[in-house]
């Protein structure tokens, strides 16, 4: 019988993909920020003041986040 894909990647390899992925997973955040940063606080404001509905606001938030 084979042994599982699981355990023919080395333990010290999957370590190294998650602490990669961690990091690729922060960098994107902060360069999300950076880009929130660039459109301006008046502009979220704006967007988001004006939003009662919380379906709305998920779509604003989305379309911010593709804007950015």
């Amino acid at each position: 019988m084979s042994a599982p894909s699981s355990e023919r990647v080395p333990r010290w390899l999957r370590g190294l993909i998650v602490v990669g992925l961690i990091y690729l997973f922060l960098a994107g955040v902060s360069s999300l920020e950076s880009g929130i940063k660039v459109m301006g606080a008046d502009t979220q404001e704006r967007l988001f003041s004006q939003v009662s509905n919380p379906l709305v606001g998920l779509f604003v938030g989305l379309l911010g986040t593709v804007l950015v």
